[in-house]
C-alpha cells in the first residue's frame, strides 16, 4: 500500500481514490443488480399465482357451500302450503305447467301439488329446460313447489302468477283460491271482518347447466334454477363451478306412515301400486353435489376419484381443475310433518 508523504503524492492519492468504480467493479455490481431484480420478480410472479390459486380454492368452496346450503333450505320447504290444506292430498303436475289450471292445485277437495319430483337427467329432462337452457347430460334435476313465505295483500296481487288464498273463517269451511285476479279473493280471516291475504305460488326447477353465460358458450358448469313466473320460465345462475348434482329420495315405505324414509332411491320403482313409485312418499333427500375451480391450475392434475353414493364415483378426471364433493340429507319438513303421530 502506498503512502503519500509529500503535497504531490497526496494530490494524486486524492485524484486516485475520488475517480470513481472502475469497468470491473461496475460490471460486478450490474450482474449482482441483475441477480437481484430477477429474485425480486421471481418471488412476485409466484406470490401472484399463490394468491390467484388461493382466490381459485376460495370461490370453489364458496360456490359448493353456497349451492349445497341453497338446496337443502329449498327442500326443507318443498310443500309449504301455510294454511291450505289440513290434510294433504297431492296431484303431480307436469314439471313445465304454465298455466294456473295445469299447475296441480283443485279445490273440491282440496289438492295441491307434490313437493317434489326428481328427473335422472338421462331422456327425461323436462321440455322447459331444455327450452331454456342446456343440460348437463346424466346430472339430477330438482322440481319443487310450495307457497312463498310471504303473505301478500289481495290488492298487490298484479300480472299473471298464481296467488293462493285460503279461508280462515271459522263459520264456514276450509276453503281456497289459486288464481291471479285480485277481484276472485274473496275468502275472509279468522275474524270473519277481513278479506285474507294470499301467498304467491313458486315452482321451480333445479340443474346443472354446462355454461353459465351459455350466448358465448363460456364453459363454466352453472347451477341453474328456473322459475315460474309471468306465466313463463325464468332462467337464473346462481353459483359457478357446479359440475354434477346427484339426488337420492327417501321413501316413506312403512305400512302406517310415520314421515320416515325407509329406503333411498335414485328415482321411482316403477311398481305399479307402490309406496316408491309415488313422489307423494318422498321424506328426505339426499343431496350430492360435486364443484370444481372455474379456471384449471397450471401443472396440476386431478387425479382423485370422488364417491357420489348410489351413483357411483367420478374420476379420476386428469385435468387441471380441483374439485371438491359435499353431500348432505334433507328432510322435508311440511310432508313428513304431516305424518309424524
Amino acid at each position: 500500500m502506498a503512502i503519500c508523504l509529500d503535497l504531490n503524492m497526496r494530490q494524486r492519492c486524492m485524484r486516485r481514490r475520488s475517480a470513481g468504480f472502475t469497468l470491473v467493479e461496475l460490471m460486478v455490481g450490474m450482474v449482482l443488480s441483475l441477480f437481484i431484480a430477477a429474485a425480486l420478480g421471481t418471488l412476485v410472479v409466484n406470490m401472484s399465482r399463490a394468491h390467484a390459486e388461493l382466490d381459485r380454492s376460495s370461490q370453489q368452496i364458496e360456490n359448493g357451500r353456497y349451492a349445497i346450503d341453497l338446496l337443502s333450505d329449498e327442500i326443507k320447504l318443498a310443500g309449504f302450503y301455510a294454511d291450505a290444506t289440513t290434510d294433504p292430498l297431492y296431484t303431480q303436475p307436469a314439471a313445465c305447467a304454465t298455466a294456473i289450471a295445469n299447475l296441480g292445485w283443485s279445490t273440491s277437495p282440496i289438492r295441491a301439488p307434490n313437493p317434489i319430483e326428481g328427473f335422472t337427467g338421462d331422456g327425461d329432462v323436462p321440455p322447459c329446460v331444455t327450452a331454456n337452457s342446456s343440460h348437463v347430460f346424466q346430472t339430477g334435476l330438482l322440481a319443487l313447489h310450495r307457497l312463498s313465505v310471504k303473505q301478500t295483500a289481495v290488492n298487490s296481487v298484479s300480472g299473471v302468477d298464481a296467488y293462493v288464498q285460503s279461508s280462515q273463517c271459522t263459520s264456514v269451511p276450509l276453503s281456497i283460491v289459486i288464481s291471479a285476479n285480485p277481484a276472485d279473493f274473496t275468502l275472509e280471516n279468522v275474524k270473519c271482518d277481513a278479506v285474507n291475504p294470499v301467498r304467491r305460488y313458486l315452482s321451480r326447477i333445479y340443474y346443472v347447466s354446462p355454461c353459465s353465460d351459455c350466448a358465448p358458450g363460456d364453459g363454466i358448469p352453472t347451477l341453474k334454477r328456473l322459475d315460474l313466473e309471468g306465466g313463463a320460465w325464468k332462467e337464473t345462475a346462481l353459483a359457478e363451478g357446479i359440475q354434477e348434482m346427484q339426488f337420492e329420495y327417501g321413501f316413506d315405505t312403512s305400512a302406517t306412515p310415520d314421515g320416515a324414509p325407509d329406503e333411498f332411491r335414485t328415482t321411482l320403482d316403477g311398481v305399479g301400486g307402490s309406496k316408491a313409485n309415488d313422489w307423494a312418499n318422498v321424506m328426505a333427500v339426499r343431496v350430492w353435489v360435486l364443484s370444481r375451480t372455474t379456471e384449471a391450475t397450471r401443472g396440476y392434475s386431478d387425479t382423485k376419484t370422488y364417491n357420489l353414493g348410489a351413483h357411483g364415483s367420478r374420476g379420476p378426471f386428469n385435468d387441471g381443475f380441483k374439485r371438491r364433493v359435499y353431500t348432505t340429507v334433507v328432510r322435508l319438513q311440511n310432508p313428513a310433518g304431516w305424518r309424524e303421530s
